[in-house]
């Protein structure tokens, strides 16, 4: 128990929350970037397929931050997220 709590009771609810809140936004923005490599992966393949030259040398790239650096950034008051491209 911290001193702060003995003014302030409902501060380990909140922390828990917080807490909670953090572990389901890291799990949605690991959902995402994963999500998104899958297509980019698709997106690459087809572009490799296709012989017209319109299409050729376009490529994606996937997704390499590691979300739980981003999320602890964030959580400290960066508010700028600005996602890595390989």
């Amino acid at each position: 128990m911290l001193f702060e709590d003995l003014f302030y009771p409902g501060n380990p609810a909140r922390r828990q929350q917080v807490s909670d809140l953090k572990a389901e936004i890291k799990g949605y923005v690991t959902k995402y970037r994963n999500q998104w490599n899958r297509l980019v992966n698709l997106l690459n393949k087809a572009f490799t397929d296709i012989k017209d030259e319109k299409y050729h040398g376009i490529h994606f790239k996937v997704l390499t931050r590691d979300v739980e650096i981003d999320i602890t950034a964030f959580g400290k008051g960066n508010t700028l997220y600005t996602p890595s491209l390989g």
